[in-house]
């Protein structure tokens, strides 16, 4: 993305699917990035409708948000429960009424922090080193016996209830409990993966890591060549496939990588040289000069 030394790509395939009924987003302004990933839930009535309010809920509030956030979990928990009120609100105006439902994940980045918050089982994955150093706990009923014990990573993408969602956005008048991530200051060559379980259901995670990690290959190429794969993987029953990556690049200084995240980024936060530094040099310049012109008479 220009000029916050950061290289995206976002991808969404149809599948197998009539109609693709996820969104995504990479938004930003001069101080501040969102991107989100929603999953419109195909089970329900105009999952594509209420997939598009929460990506038309986060444009419109970062409209009004042109300075950096002073509470970004909480813009987030709001961001989410706003949609979910106005996919309610949409339902509701039918005739017969619906209940639209949708999955959702976003995450918002400031200052080299990045912050998040999900409803259902869209992902955030964020990888450091090839190894991934946080992940979204899925709302899901297949979650839910993982982390009971009761089947194994491997069961999971078998069982019948495997795309059961437990939380979402809209369906129920009464509003979901948001999860919101631990802050995470980010590092150079760190990668933000957001995507839809017709991506992450399909890909091995390791295969995933392997491949955006690899800095020899455009991350465009990479994610388009992931997306492709879990495309392949599970047709012809595969779901509409999303995702969104974001690989952070080192800044380059006198030929040493400086961490993007701990480097200055906004244009008012550039300084002028200081008075001192400044008196320094026009001294060395009439030295210069005065010796210049000794030398010559």
């Amino acid at each position: 993305m220009k000029g916050l030394l950061c290289e995206s790509a976002q991808y969404s395939l149809l599948g197998n699917r009539h109609e693709n009924e996820d969104r995504s987003l990479i938004l930003r302004t001069p101080n501040i990035t969102l991107v989100a990933v929603a999953d419109g839930m195909g089970g329900h009535p105009k999952g594509e409708v209420a997939a598009q309010i929460l990506i038309d809920t986060c444009q419109q509030q970062l409209k009004k948000s042109r300075q950096s956030i002073a509470e970004p979990k909480k813009l987030l928990k709001e961001l989410l429960l706003t949609a979910h009120e106005r996919i309610v609100a949409f339902g509701n105006r039918q005739e017969p009424p619906i209940q639209p439902r949708t999955t959702a994940v976003v995450c918002l980045i400031q200052g080299g922090e990045a912050f998040w918050a999900h409803a259902g089982d869209s992902r955030l994955y964020l990888i450091r080193n090839s190894l991934i150093c946080a992940r979204t706990k899925d709302h899901s009923y297949i979650q839910h016996l993982k982390s009971q014990g009761v089947i194994s990573e491997a069961q999971g993408g078998e069982h019948p209830r495997r795309n059961y969602v437990t939380r979402c956005l809209g369906g129920s008048q009464t509003p979901p409990k948001v999860s919101v991530g631990t802050p995470c200051q980010l590092e150079a060559d760190d990668i933000l993966l957001l995507c839809s379980d017709g991506f992450w259901g399909q890909i091995d995670e390791r295969l995933a890591v392997q491949t955006l990690s690899n800095q020899q290959v455009a991350l465009p190429d990479s994610l388009q060549r992931l997306t492709h794969l879990a495309e392949r993987m599970a047709n012809p029953k595969s779901d509409n496939v999303t995702a969104i990556a974001l690989r952070w690049l080192p800044i380059k200084r006198d030929g040493l990588a400086v961490n993007f995240a701990n480097s200055v980024i906004d244009n008012d936060q550039k300084k002028e040289p200081a008075d001192d530094e400044l008196k320094n040099a026009i001294d060395t310049l009439r030295q210069a000069v005065d010796n210049f012109d000794l030398e010559n008479h």
